[in-house]
């Protein structure tokens, strides 16, 4: 029994080290936010509901709901919570290679991680991971109605 609450302990510190990891990242970037915006004279210059350390938090955290419903849930259903349309706006300032760095901050700071076949996995029990669309592949694929394209994933236990 001490090995699965090893285990489990190891696991709980491990994620809190990912999340750590991954908001000090995201703090950093915002810290030069104008090497990652469109508009660096414009864009989060002023005080909005939606800064860029937000946005950006949002954005990686968001599932496959509406934006509006992502937005509630990321201020915990607060009446005043930002609007859809304010999200988006604030949203399209942000250059792609943003996340492009955030990506390789984030991945580079556990260069000493263990791998799998040259992978890296970084997973919670439970998650879905989207793959390339495969209609033949009828062990992953999935139609949620006969009319819809489908797509492909794997979930993880």
């Amino acid at each position: 029994m001490p090995n699965l609450i090893t285990r489990r302990c190891t696991t709980k510190n491990f994620v809190g080290t990912l999340k750590g990891t991954l908001k000090s990242v995201v703090t950093k970037m915002s810290a030069s936010k104008e090497v990652f915006v469109k508009n660096p004279e414009k864009d989060f210059t002023r005080k909005r509901k939606l800064p860029f350390e937000e946005v950006i938090s949002i954005i990686i955290t968001m599932g496959g709901s509406k934006i509006k419903k992502e937005l509630f849930d990321a201020y915990d259903y607060d009446a005043d919570t930002a609007t859809t349309s304010a999200f988006i706006q604030q949203r399209n300032k942000i250059d792609p290679s943003a996340f492009k760095h955030l990506f390789q901050e984030f991945m580079g700071s556990f260069k000493n991680q263990k791998r799998y076949k040259d992978f890296r996995i970084f997973a919670v029990d439970g998650s879905d991971i989207h793959i390339p669309t495969n209609p033949d592949d009828l062990e992953t694929h999935i139609k949620c109605q006969p009319t819809d394209k489908g797509y492909n994933l794997f979930h993880l236990n």
